[in-house]
């Protein structure tokens, strides 16, 4: 990332964000502390913590400082670095941040169980935090595995809508951002208008986030991406490329795409979705939901943290990585 407002008005803050996640992950058992440094510690861009923390500073002036504030942020990231360990066994990953994933290194077994000790700690994290705040986060644990299991149940499925892609994506990925977009509210005692709105914030910018890494999947590169690029299409993920390629494509490209996705025929894979015009019109979805998450912002006074936040919309669509 590069250095923008997101980063002037929140890294002194990230910089006590860390602090916390490393102090709650330190554990007797060496190897717990081997796994979870692997990539808790040594990677990340602290995308959901910076998120909460210029939501508070929105609402509140010097609310970056409130401890409750920083404990959430720190939760929320702990919690999404466990999905990650459990994605990396899920999709058998052999990369992750550039980086040899932690499957891949220490087994799946240890990755699993490395996960399952993430998630303890953010909720350890959480105690004595408002109750409605520890009620969303688990709320939002379960909505994370319904998503994973749904996009198992998905895989390959040449016939998926768009319509089940969001719904999907939105258990995986927007619900972390949409529950780090209201827990400043929540905690604040904030009135329904303004949850609301910061609800389809979140949403609408983890939407936007992930059809951005479902582009990348096809237009980056290995070295930049800091995963295998072709991770999707090896694994038969149906990501909103591959929707769009079936609804562009005649019926012999159709079953072209088809032979080409069971058979994990990547060069015929892309050349199909380039053909279909597919990335292009994903990008223009993913810029619709930036465009959503910005107007959400419209009831909420000019800030600095507010410039940010329409900042940070618009970042997760420019990102390379």
């Amino acid at each position: 990332m590069s250095q923008t407002l997101i980063e002037t008005l929140t890294d002194e803050h990230i910089v006590t964000i860390n602090k916390l996640i490393i102090d709650q992950l330190q554990s007797p058992v060496d190897l717990v502390n081997q796994v979870c440094a692997h990539l808790i510690i040594n990677g990340g861009k602290r995308f959901r913590p910076r998120l909460t923390l210029l939501i508070a500073q929105m609402l509140e002036d010097g609310a970056m400082s409130n401890l409750d504030v920083q404990r959430t942020a720190a939760s929320l990231e702990i919690i999404h670095t466990s999905t990650l360990l459990h994605d990396d066994v899920i999709d058998e990953s052999t990369m992750r941040r550039g980086k040899p994933s932690a499957n891949s290194i220490y087994g799946n077994s240890i990755a699993v169980l490395g996960g399952d000790y993430l998630f303890t700690r953010a909720f350890i994290l959480c105690q004595g935090i408002s109750k409605n705040v520890t009620d969303k986060l688990i709320e939002c644990l379960a909505i994370l595995v319904q998503g994973e299991i749904d996009q198992l149940s998905n895989i390959a499925d040449v016939k998926l809508t768009k319509e089940q892609y969001f719904k999907t994506i939105y258990a995986k990925t927007s619900i972390l951002f949409e529950v780090a977009s209201i827990i400043p509210a929540l905690l604040f005692k904030k009135p329904q208008e303004v949850i609301d709105n910061l609800k389809v914030y979140g949403r609408s910018l983890g939407n936007a986030f992930q059809i951005q890494d479902d582009i990348l999947d096809y237009t980056s590169d290995a070295e930049t991406l800091g995963k295998n690029i072709g991770d999707d299409l090896q694994e038969e993920k149906i990501t909103l490329p591959l929707i769009y390629a079936f609804e562009h494509l005649n019926d012999a490209k159709k079953d072209e795409l088809t032979t080409a996705i069971k058979n994990c025929n990547i060069d015929k894979v892309l050349s199909l979705v380039n053909e279909a015009n597919a990335i292009p019109l994903t990008q223009k979805r993913a810029q619709q939901e930036v465009d959503k998450a910005v107007d959400a912002l419209s009831i909420f006074p000019d800030s600095k943290a507010k410039t940010a936040l329409i900042e940070l919309a618009k970042l997760s669509i420019s990102r390379n990585n």
